[in-house]
């Protein structure tokens, strides 16, 4: 059976943190689409950034080893492009449905490139 171990480090805790600040920021109420690409609730959100950098932490840590900022946007996209691939199928269905799709790919790359930066620069710490 495989280990699996959770030690909380500083840099897990800014990296949720600013991974929350990056989404405040982007679907915030003085963006230019507030309202129209989706809202979030901050304790689910929490909860799945807490998950997200425990998954991005264990890939950086096992199969992507991040030493500069282009390491974490290659792994972010990489990322992205698995979760577009397996969400696409069931999220568009029509023309408005792609660039809803399109800004969400967005978010989900901003985020995760913020938690495996942060995960890199703050490592030390």
């Amino acid at each position: 059976m495989a280990e699996f171990r959770l030690k909380f480090s500083v840099a897990m805790v800014l990296a949720i943190v600013l991974s929350e600040a990056a989404s405040f920021l982007w679907y915030g109420h003085y963006s230019p689409w507030h309202g129209h690409a989706g809202e979030r609730y901050l304790l689910t959100a929490l909860i799945a950034d807490v998950v997200l950098v425990t998954i991005i932490q264990w890939i950086m840590a096992k199969y992507w080893s991040v030493r500069r900022i282009q390491d974490a946007a290659v792994l972010s996209t990489w990322l992205v492009l698995f979760y577009v691939s397996l969400q696409a199928p069931h999220a568009v269905y029509g023309l408005h449905h792609v660039s809803w799709f399109v800004f969400n790919g967005m978010h989900k790359f901003v985020q995760v490139f913020v938690i495996s930066a942060s995960l890199f620069y703050f490592r030390d710490y």
